[in-house]
């Protein structure tokens, strides 16, 4: 037996329609042949004039990088379908489907940590990953604020989050370039 590891599109390119595909998955979740992991990645937080990962600091949790969703097959081949975060249409669907039906009682999954050993492949990764999930974020408050009924003091609030979180998504992607230059270098 093999395993086939794909993405979303392609696990749901093997079935008729989309709930098909759901359904496939939760089926075998009922018999038991479903395991879900969260793989986390560092959070990577400005401090001073740096990127500092959360490992070493104790407010910050790691973030979630994907899940994966194991299905084993007794006369098949077994299927690993990742849900990048990074993803919106991945993560989205996760989260609409399978987040509250895959997880334990306890609304837990099984976790490890992504496996990366090199440093700065660790933060690029993780600075991606958090640049992509400030930008879904300033986005979703430039609609509320349109779509709102806002008051001077929230659109004033609301107008500074969103500076904020632009000059956060600047200093990502300078570090995510300095990052890439420098591996450049040593190549």
């Amino acid at each position: 037996m093999n395993t086939i590891t794909c993405n979303l599109d392609t696990f749901i390119a093997m079935f008729a329609t989309e709930s098909d595909a759901i359904n496939y998955i939760l089926d075998a979740h009922e018999g038991e042949r479903v395991e879900t992991t969260e793989y986390t990645i560092p959070y990577y937080a400005y401090v001073g004039s740096m990127f500092n990962a959360s490992r070493y600091q104790i407010d910050r949790t790691p973030q979630t990088y994907s899940h994966e969703v194991r299905i084993t097959n007794l006369d098949d081949d077994d299927i690993v379908i990742v849900f990048p975060r990074v993803c919106y249409r991945s993560s989205a669907f996760f989260n609409k489907h399978l987040i509250n039906r895959l997880c334990d009682q306890s609304g837990e999954f099984k976790e490890a940590e992504l496996n990366i050993t090199e440093e700065y492949e660790l933060e690029r990764t993780a600075l991606v990953l958090q640049r992509e999930i400030t930008r879904r974020r300033i986005n979703k408050t430039r609609i509320y604020m349109i779509q709102g009924d806002l008051t001077p003091q929230q659109f004033e609030a609301d107008c500074q989050d969103i500076a904020a979180m632009l000059e956060e998504t600047k200093r990502a992607s300078d570090r995510i370039n300095q990052i890439i230059g420098d591996l450049g270098e040593t190549k």
